[in-house]
């Protein structure tokens, strides 16, 4: 009864922390250079960095001829989203 109980309790806890979680966007802008060498067609992804689930994958895109890059992405968290821009 009482692992039952518990049980019940925590599956509301978590209905009510998913329910209290907002969306959360970010966006970057910029553009990449290696060397002083233009860097196209490299992959980007915006990833939201958490600490005890798997990492978020936001958005994903591609820099232009020019190594320039526009990416934008959303999350729902409850806690701040911590934005990683990785290549």
């Amino acid at each position: 009864m009482k692992s039952q109980l518990f049980a019940t309790a925590f599956i509301f806890g978590f209905v009510i922390s998913f329910a209290a979680a907002g969306v959360q966007s970010v966006g970057v802008h910029g553009s990449i250079n290696c060397d002083g060498e233009v860097a196209a067609n490299i992959r980007l992804e915006l990833w939201d960095k958490d600490r005890l689930d798997p990492d978020d994958l936001m958005a994903n895109t591609t820099t232009g001829k020019t190594g320039n890059f526009y990416i934008k992405g959303k999350e729902s968290e409850v806690t701040t989203i911590d934005p990683e821009l990785r290549m």
